[in-house]
């Protein structure tokens, strides 16, 4: 039994997936706190045109990235070369789709919105750009270094 659990504590992927739990639930508590923060300052009106414009590009991005996360984080975990050419393309790849449906929302908040809802999904659409392009955090998943997302997130909690 012991010996089991010795493995286990020194597998790379065992404790990489330990740092993929804890930046989860880091993650969370300060999706919790942050969504606290601002209900409680915006109202809800204000609140409720960001939840839309955050709504919105969240699907955006996930039609823009097409899974490339997903086979990067593959590609990247077997070891493959010229990882940083795939991630350099996927992310031209990314951003140009990410572009073209983003502009035909903003156009369209543009016409049918009031200015707060279209400068909300103006600046929501930016934001979302570059979490749309970021592909780092598959990269040190697969490379087995989920700490450095667990640090980058503790860091961005706490400049937030």
């Amino acid at each position: 039994m012991m010996n089991l659990i010795h493995k286990l504590k020194n597998d790379p992927r065992i404790r990489n997936s330990l740092w993929m739990l804890i930046e989860k639930g880091i993650s969370l508590f300060g999706l919790i706190f942050i969504i606290s923060a601002v209900a409680k300052y915006t109202g809800p009106t204000i609140y409720g045109e960001i939840a839309l414009a955050a709504s919105i590009f969240i699907v955006l991005k996930t039609i823009a990235q097409l899974g490339l996360d997903q086979i990067y984080f593959k590609y990247v975990s077997q070891n493959k070369p010229y990882h940083s050419l795939f991630l350099e393309n996927s992310m031209i790849f990314v951003s140009i789709i990410y572009i073209i449906l983003s502009i035909f929302v903003v156009m369209w908040a543009y016409f049918n919105t009031s200015f707060t809802g279209f400068f909300f999904i103006s600046s929501t659409a930016i934001a979302y750009y570059f979490t749309s392009i970021d592909l780092t955090n598959s990269f040190y998943e697969g490379q087995l270094l989920s700490k450095f997302n667990v640090l980058a997130n503790i860091i961005g909690l706490f400049i937030a």
